[in-house]
């Protein structure tokens, strides 16, 4: 209503299409129709197998019911996201760069991407810790880039602000068009400083001062990142975004990357960590009990913690002014003794992992959670998992209005670190698939 190109909804820059161009398609910048759709049909398929294939991080993955990476490829058939150089390829990392990320990988060799580097801790995650440690997202920049699952950026405008909200991590930046100058570099973020003008009918978005290095580019960059981000409703339903990258610290040139991003029909939901998910879904609730008639609402609720004293606390601590008072039953009781109890009443589960620090092996993965697995439980076993031995899945029980029709499926193993700090090699973890039956 003033004047400007309206940017505002939620933008999806989900795409099959490679960041960098595939070498053997050399200088070709675009597909046919024909080769993208071939193209399209291959990562489709290569996605449909992916749960058959042993994972390279040593705590295992999501299966692909969780990654969202898309099912076309970018609107424009471009065969890369990278659009200069022409090569479609990101520059070489200058000696330095190369030097320094050489030292990391060797350094974290035999550690997965969620622990520190033997002898470190947390400033020691390598670039994966700023997706651990939940300050950055892997994907939502800057600059933004596709990947994994949570690719959406709400863009909400004013006369002299743009917000971009990114879904991953819920990170904000809220940019300035008023022509005010960038912080001194004495002032440095995480995410940069950014600051907005128009340049005809595209925003442009300029950002430096960075804390650091970020998950850009497996962190690469250093505190000299410097981006130009471009943004362009090019029709109704494709927000055009291009990214110019420079740090000198990391390469000789500049480069840049384009992604078509498409209008989403949806609202964008926060991306909340568990506690704080928790805690508003039990805020809820209460708030659910107390408008019940009088002869159905309650003052008690009930938790079925056995001797983990932080998480009593916890429970207690959530719960206090609220008018409920928290209970715990079976605190404290013998877990051997609580075990029978649980298969006298009826309780049916499968077992569907088991630890391989415990003295569990293959054979006890899938199997139903009964009198004889508890016989066949080596000494020392917690009988419920309780030291993390197995975990198991209900089906049936006295508090089921009907069972779930279900039976043991495929055992599949999975390496895992021996130890926190990576050493010690691998060893094996059993997981046991559940197969839902046709009623």
């Amino acid at each position: 209503s003033w004047g400007a190109p309206d940017l505002n909804g939620v933008w999806d820059f989900r795409t099959l299409t490679p960041f960098e161009r595939p070498e053997e398609l050399a200088d070709r910048a675009f597909w046919t129709e024909e080769e993208a759709a071939q193209f399209e049909a291959n990562r489709l398929a290569a996605f449909e197998v992916r749960d058959t294939i042993e994972p390279a991080d040593g705590v295992g993955n999501y299966n692909q019911f969780w990654f969202d990476p898309g099912d076309s490829v970018s609107e424009t058939n471009q065969t890369s996201l990278v659009i200069d150089p022409p090569n479609g390829r990101v520059p070489p990392l200058n000696a330095t760069a190369q030097a320094k990320l050489d030292a990391e990988m060797k350094a974290r060799e035999g550690t997965n991407r969620h622990e520190p580097t033997p002898g470190g801790w947390v400033e020691d995650l390598g670039s994966g810790m700023f997706a651990v440690r939940c300050i950055l997202g892997f994907n939502s920049g800057p600059p933004m880039t596709p990947g994994g699952y949570n690719q959406n950026v709400q863009v909400v405008q004013t006369p002299d602000h743009v917000v971009l909200l990114n879904e991953m991590v819920h990170s904000a930046r809220v940019v300035p068009l008023d022509g005010r100058p960038h912080l001194t570099e004495d002032v440095r973020q995480w995410m940069g400083d950014s600051r907005g003008y128009w340049d005809g009918d595209t925003l442009v978005v300029e950002t430096k001062n960075f804390l650091r290095e970020t998950s850009f580019r497996r962190g690469v960059t250093t505190s000299a990142l410097h981006l130009i981000e471009r943004f362009t409703r090019v029709s109704e339903g494709t927000l055009m975004y291009e990214v110019t990258v420079e740090d000198p610290n990391a390469w000789d040139r500049p480069w840049t990357y384009r992604i078509p991003m498409v209008q989403s029909e949806y609202p964008m939901y926060e991306y909340a960590s568990p506690n704080e998910a928790y805690e508003a879904a039990m805020s809820q609730f209460l708030r659910q009990v107390r408008d019940l008639p009088s002869d159905l609402t309650a003052d008690t609720l009930a938790f079925g913690d056995l001797f983990l004293e932080d998480i009593r606390e916890y429970r207690e601590a959530n719960l206090s002014g609220t008018g409920f008072e928290a209970i715990f039953p079976v605190w404290g009781l013998p877990t051997d003794e609580l075990a029978q109890t649980m298969l006298d009443s009826g309780l049916n589960a499968i077992v569907t992992a088991v630890s391989p620090t415990s003295n569990l092996d293959r054979s006890f993965a899938g199997r139903w959670f009964d009198q004889s697995f508890l016989d066949d439980l080596p000494e020392g076993t917690d009988p419920l998992g309780e030291h993390g031995e197995f975990h198991t899945c209900v089906v049936d029980g006295p508090m089921f209005d009907q069972p779930i029709a279900a039976r043991p499926g495929a055992i599949v193993g999975r390496p895992v670190s021996r130890n926190h700090d990576g050493s010690g090699g691998t060893i094996t973890a059993w997981y046991a698939d559940v197969e839902l039956l046709d009623d």
